[in-house]
């Protein structure tokens, strides 16, 4: 089913199944709802829109396909209240320069990508439920201007990855259940991470190269490689998160410059020689001016293996 240079069209409750493509929406075209449709077993995309304006794909049952829903190059478009599963690739995919796209609530499972966001500004994407990814839940590439917020993600391979990022905030989150890492990010500016409850994954936060970044309120726990890692970081603040049963340290922060560590709480932190991170809060090659205050350290911090 397509939809060409037309405006305000309604493709509603519809069943669709044993074809290549499901609906695709081309270029040329403007307010087009997509929603109660039931779509499953499509060879490629189950719902497509490209180039077009104020979309709105939403109350979807999307299954067994290639790639539940893919957008580029669109304005305004909004994702929201899908659930999609069974996907081979990605459930869903935005790129090629999109602006101001929302994805909220919606539901999914099994696939190797959950959301996948490419080259946009203006991104939203909150309450959204995501597990059974087998490798990013949610990954992000060249993103200004974005909102990761009230997204449960869980029972998958990473959490949040990305990198080419500026003025992210990445708020009220609930993490858990990772193979690697909950939220790992590379080049990043004026960002936040806030307020998110991360637990049971090798790595709570991890940043690599980031100017102007600040990891705040977050609740971090059962983690078994690093709860907070920074490394070539310029003007970072850590402050206010909690921090718990976990190993290798609790904040470290390798080759970076003004860095503030301020009032965490950490408790029960086994550190580690072996892993070259000794301390519940460790800096090493840290220049500038850095600052730590107010940290309290609680259930003794038993360091393990030696300094070789």
């Amino acid at each position: 089913m397509a939809q060409n240079s037309s405006n305000n069209v309604l493709i509603q409750n519809n069943t669709l199944f044993d074809n290549f493509l499901g609906v695709t929406v081309l270029s040329g075209s403007d307010g087009a709802v997509v929603q109660g449709n039931r779509i499953f077993d499509i060879g490629d995309t189950a719902v497509s829109f490209a180039n077009s304006g104020n979309g709105l794909i939403q109350q979807n049952t999307l299954f067994n396909a290639r790639f539940g829903i893919e957008a580029s190059g669109t304005t305004n478009l909004a994702v929201q209240n899908n659930q999609i599963s069974q996907i081979d690739t990605t459930a869903i995919v935005l790129q090629s320069g999109a602006t101001g796209t929302t994805v909220g609530q919606n539901l999914i499972s099994t696939a190797q990508f959950g959301i996948e966001a490419n080259n946009l500004s203006g991104l939203l994407v909150q309450d959204n439920t995501i597990s059974q990814i087998g490798m990013t839940a949610l990954a992000l590439g060249s993103i200004t201007d974005g909102t990761i917020q009230n997204n449960r993600l869980f029972n998958s391979q990473s959490g949040v990855r990305g990198a080419d990022l500026d003025s992210l905030l990445i708020q009220n989150n609930e993490i858990s259940q990772i193979d690697s890492g909950a939220i790992v990010l590379n080049t990043v500016t004026n960002s936040t991470i806030q307020n998110n409850r991360l637990f049971d994954a090798q790595l709570g936060i991890q940043v690599e190269i980031s100017d102007s970044l600040q990891i705040l309120n977050n609740e971090i726990s059962q983690i078994s490689v690093a709860p907070i890692l920074l490394t070539d970081a310029s003007g970072a603040l850590i402050q206010s998160n909690q921090i718990s049963d976990s190993r290798n340290g609790g904040i470290n922060i390798l080759n970076s410059s003004n860095v503030e560590v301020l009032d965490n709480q950490l408790s029960r932190i086994v550190t580690s020689f072996a892993a070259a991170r000794p301390a519940a809060i460790f800096l090493t090659q840290v220049t500038g001016t850095p600052q730590l205050a107010g940290n309290t350290v609680t259930g003794t911090a038993i360091s393990t293996g030696s300094p070789g």
